[in-house]
């Protein structure tokens, strides 16, 4: 039996409300039968996608560039005695490419600091809880732009 099976794995999805992160957390709740906590700024959204998905899953919102919600959510996981197996990175932005302006360093700062820097806050955040799991793993979702960039996004 392989270490990174799926069936019953307790799962951490950043982006959840909405597109990859949404039918990701589906497929893991209702095909595994995993339970996940799903992670998403727009609570409407969230809640949308827990009725959808159904009782596996927890919605929990959180922007995972703030370091506040971060540990509300380890404070969460941690108090409800939740032991994660899997942290999914899935959340990602991309602004028009108008945007991407030498004197707009705004948006390419926030561009940075959801699609990496949160990414590498979450692992960390996350590890020491993974390593407690035979099975702990960490997936980071990339876009296509990480081979074959546009001006502006690379």
């Amino acid at each position: 039996m392989s270490k990174y099976r799926f069936d019953g794995a307790f799962a951490v999805i950043s982006g959840a409300s909405s597109g990859i992160g949404r039918e990701i957390a589906s497929i893991l709740c209702n095909k595994y039968g995993c339970t996940v906590i799903g992670l998403a700024r727009d609570e409407e959204r969230l809640k949308s996608a827990s009725e959808a998905i159904g009782n596996n899953f927890i919605p929990f919102v959180c922007d995972i560039t703030n370091d506040d919600d971060r540990e509300k959510l380890l404070a969460f996981i941690t108090e409800n005695g939740y032991k994660p197996d899997i942290l999914i990175n899935n959340a990602g932005i991309l602004p028009p490419f108008s945007h991407f302006l030498p004197e707009k360093t705004e948006a390419l700062e926030r561009v940075m600091e959801v699609n990496f820097h949160s990414h590498v806050k979450m692992c960390a955040a996350f590890l020491p809880l993974l390593l407690k799991s035979e099975r702990g793993a960490i997936v980071n979702v990339a876009s296509s732009a990480a081979l074959a960039t546009l001006p502006g996004t690379s």
